[in-house]
C-alpha cells in the first residue's frame, strides 16, 4: 500500500523585519552566522565612518557636534579592512561620522571589502549618488520631514538604481515631532515603484518624547501604495546598558578619528546625548583590535543610559557561557 504523498511546504519568506533592522528586534541573524567561534566572539559585522565630511546639517544628526575635518586615508583603511578580515569580519556597513559619498576613495574602498569577499552595505543621504561606482550589497538613504522630495532628489536615486543594478535598496526616514505624512506616502510610492525592499520609518531619537507612536503613523499609512514594504522602528522603549557589553565585539564601529567604539549608538547613549563619539566611550585604536579580541575585552556598557542592543547582549551571553552534555539539544 503505497504511503500518501507528503505535503510539500512553501519556501518561507524571508523575516523582513530581522532581515534589515537590528536595534530593538531579537537578533535572529546571530543565531544563523558563526559569530562566536570556539567559545569566542568574532567581530562579524564592523561599521566604518570613513569621514565626518557631510554636505547637509540634518536637525536630527546624532552625530553634529563632531570634527567635521577628521577622515581616515586610504592606505590606513585598506590596512583596516584586511585586519578585520583576518579577525573574521565578513561584512562591513559604511556609514557617518559624515556622508560617506564625501570620502573621495569610497569606491576603492568598496573595491577592496569586495575583493576580501567582505560583503558591504553603504547608508547615504542620497544627494551624490552619481558619485557610486562600485557596488555595495545594499544601499539605504537616509531621509526626514525636513526634506522635499524634489525632481532633483528623485531622478538621482532613478539613475543610481539604473545604472547600479543588483544592489538592495532601501529608505530610513527620521520622524519628528511633527510627521509630514504626504511626504512619506511619497516616499513609500517611490519605492514600491522601483523595486525597493523596504522603507525603515525610524524615530528622532533625539527628541523621543516629542514624536508620535509608530502605531498613529502606522494608521495613517493603511491603503497606500507599498505600504507593506514599512518596517515601524519607534524607539522609545530602550534598557540601561550593562557592564557585559558583548556586542562591542561582535559589531564594533571605527570613528572617523580611527578609534573604536561598542555600537552604533555611541552618539545617544549617554545622557546628555554628546552627538558625537564621547572619549568616554572608546575602546582602543582600531589597530588594538587583535588584543581586545584575545582577550575578549568588551566594553563597559554600564556607563550608557540608553541602549537598544539588551537582546543582542543576552544572546551572545548564552553561546559563550560554557554547558555540559552540549551535544544533547
Amino acid at each position: 500500500m503505497a504511503l500518501p504523498a507528503q505535503k510539500v511546504d512553501e519556501p518561507p519568506t524571508i523575516d523582513r523585519e530581522a532581515s534589515f533592522t537590528a536595534a530593538g528586534r531579537f537578533p535572529a541573524k546571530l543565531l544563523q552566522q558563526p559569530v562566536v567561534q570556539d567559545g569566542r566572539i568574532v567581530p562579524y559585522h564592523v561599521q566604518l565612518n570613513p569621514t565626518n565630511a557631510c554636505n547637509l546639517n540634518c536637525p536630527f544628526c546624532s552625530c553634529s557636534e563632531r570634527e567635521r575635518s577628521l577622515s581616515v586615508a586610504l592606505p590606513e583603511m585598506a590596512e583596516m579592512i584586511a585586519m578585520f578580515r583576518n579577525l573574521g569580519t565578513r561584512a562591513a556597513t559604511i556609514t557617518g561620522g559624515g556622508e560617506p559619498l564625501m570620502y573621495p576613495d569610497l569606491n576603492a574602498m568598496l573595491l577592496i571589502c569586495n575583493k576580501l569577499g567582505i560583503e558591504t552595505g553603504l547608508v547615504t543621504n542620497g544627494t551624490l549618488l552619481d558619485r557610486l561606482e562600485e557596488r555595495p550589497t545594499w544601499v539605504r538613504i537616509s531621509f526626514a520631514d525636513y526634506r522635499a522630495m524634489d525632481d532633483d532628489f528623485t531622478r538621482r536615486v532613478e539613475s543610481a538604481v539604473a545604472q547600479l543594478p543588483g544592489i538592495d535598496w532601501s529608505f530610513s526616514y527620521v520622524l519628528g515631532k511633527t510627521p509630514e505624512v504626504a511626504n512619506i506616502v511619497r516616499l513609500v510610492s517611490f519605492a514600491a515603484d522601483y523595486g525597493f525592499t523596504h522603507v525603515r520609518l525610524v524615530s528622532d531619537l533625539l527628541d523621543l518624547a516629542a514624536v508620535p507612536n509608530m502605531s498613529k503613523i502606522r494608521s495613517l499609512l493603511q491603503g497606500v501604495p507599498g505600504e507593506p514594504l514599512v518596517i515601524y522602528q519607534g524607539r522609545k522603549e530602550y534598557t540601561r546598558g550593562r557592564r557585559r557589553c558583548l556586542i562591542s565585539l561582535a559589531k564594533p564601529v571605527v570613528g572617523a578619528d580611527g578609534n573604536l567604539y561598542p555600537c552604533c549608538g555611541t552618539q545617544y547613549a549617554l545622557d546628555p546625548a554628546p552627538r558625537d563619539y564621547a572619549a568616554i566611550m572608546r575602546m582602543g585604536h582600531w589597530t588594538q583590535m587583535p588584543d581586545i579580541l584575545g582577550m575578549q575585552r568588551h566594553f563597559n556598557g554600564s556607563i550608557c543610559s540608553r541602549c537598544y542592543y539588551e537582546d543582542y547582549n543576552t544572546t551572545l551571553e548564552l553561546m559563550t557561557k560554557p554547558v555540559a552534555h552540549g551535544a544533547f539539544i
